[in-house]
């Protein structure tokens, strides 16, 4: 009964970080959501690269490496694929991921357009 009582606060606390950590990745997305919603703007930016980053406990995240021109100087920032991918209601066809890395379907430097906070510039999303 003692190792049953473990196992289960042990698979409990598992499910907990788990669902925590997709609770935030959504309320990162809700806020960023916000704040575009209000003072941003829209202006062209570059895809330079894609990245995969090695997070400890969430895993692998991808990003969309994009530098724009806020009006004063060029900016470089991170978008979530995810995010992006959430904002289309689809997956991605500019790339596809393999064991290897990221396979990129779509040539870097490929010119998109991009909403940016002007509170926050890290938080932007690409627009059609």
């Amino acid at each position: 009964m003692y190792y049953s009582k473990s196992v289960f606060a042990l698979g409990f606390t598992l499910f907990t970080i788990i669902g925590l950590e997709k609770s935030g990745k959504y309320l990162n997305y809700t806020l960023r959501n916000y704040y575009l919603s209000s003072n941003s703007k829209i202006t062209n930016g570059t895809i330079i690269n894609y990245v995969r980053i090695n997070l400890v406990k969430a895993g692998q995240e991808d990003f969309y490496l994009i530098q724009f021109n806020d009006g004063e100087k060029l900016i470089e920032r991170g978008l979530l694929i995810d995010y992006s991918d959430w904002d289309n209601d689809k997956g991605s066809e500019d790339f596809k991921m393999t064991q290897n890395g990221i396979v990129v379907n779509k040539v870097k430097g490929g010119k998109v357009n991009i909403q940016f906070s002007e509170r926050f510039p890290s938080f932007l999303k690409i627009v059609e």
